[in-house]
């Protein structure tokens, strides 16, 4: 909160704040079109299931956890009454849920491909590795060094998160490249054994119907 109080109040430039807020408008129609399109499907996967099992608990961590993120994120951006108390206690909120968001998204990653994989041990040690470290350094860069920013002089606005020393090894951009890293990693494995098994034959899809 002190922070924001000792130059984080600022006029950005108009232009890409106007870009900005039409990619936020455009992303959230798009989303609420999907969301909407798939309720149904949704609604019947609910009713089918005869058991909550580990798929199920993953569609719906991703599915509501993504929405989350949508919904704080341009609740800081859209909102002009935030106060610096207000926006030195939410800015916070958008990169915490970001972060989960990752995690689910890579956990069900990691799962498809472990599942693929034949339950291989070594595959499993792999990708719990590779997620131990990713996942640090996505909560420390989303976390460490970030500070608060209002986008208005007469101290209201929008409350969004800025990095207060972008050029640090671990930044907001390294969340970003742990997690195509991560998905690198899964995503090759996954295909070398789909590869095996095209050559032998066999086929995966039954294991992961099981998940």
């Amino acid at each position: 909160m002190d922070k924001l109080a000792t130059g984080t109040n600022i006029t950005p430039n108009q232009g890409s704040l106007a870009v900005a807020a039409n990619l936020r408008v455009a992303s959230m129609s798009i989303a609420a079109y999907d969301y909407l399109l798939t309720l149904p499907l949704e609604v019947r996967l609910y009713k089918s299931s005869d058991r909550i099992g580990l798929g199920l608990i993953l569609f719906i961590l991703i599915r509501y956890s993504s929405i989350v993120v949508i919904v704080v994120s341009n609740v800081g951006f859209f909102y002009p009454r935030f106060s610096t108390t207000s926006c030195g206690h939410y800015y916070y909120v958008t990169p915490v849920f970001k972060v989960i968001q990752l995690m689910v998204s890579q956990t069900i990653l990691g799962v498809r491909t472990y599942s693929i994989a034949l339950s291989n041990v070594w595959v499993g040690r792999t990708i719990s590795l590779a997620y131990f470290i990713v996942v640090t350094i996505q909560w420390f860069g989303a976390l460490a060094y970030r500070i608060p920013m209002m986008t208005g002089a007469s101290g209201q606005g929008d409350c969004i998160v800025a990095d207060s020393r972008p050029k640090m090894p671990i930044s907001t951009w390294s969340v970003y490249l742990a997690a195509m890293l991560y998905d690198c990693l899964v995503l090759s494995i996954a295909a070398y054994y789909l590869l095996r098994m095209r050559i032998a034959g066999v086929s995966a899809s039954s294991r992961l119907v099981d998940m």
